[in-house]
């Protein structure tokens, strides 16, 4: 199930982005930035993962 516009913009400390949509009369604008927040959220998933596991030590 993926999350509700409000929740994305939460989750990316976006406040601003949900109150501009929800003044948009347009299904499409509403779902272009859902798809667009959907991937900066994995895109920062990625970032945050290749950071973690460039921390790593992996010598054997």
């Amino acid at each position: 199930m993926k999350p509700d516009l409000a929740e994305l913009c939460r989750q990316l400390r976006l406040a601003h982005v949900v109150e501009y949509v929800a003044q948009q009369q347009d299904e499409q604008t509403r779902e272009l930035v859902e798809r667009l927040l959907l991937a900066e959220r994995e895109g920062r998933r990625r970032d945050r993962l290749g950071k973690l596991v460039g921390q790593r030590d992996f010598r054997i």
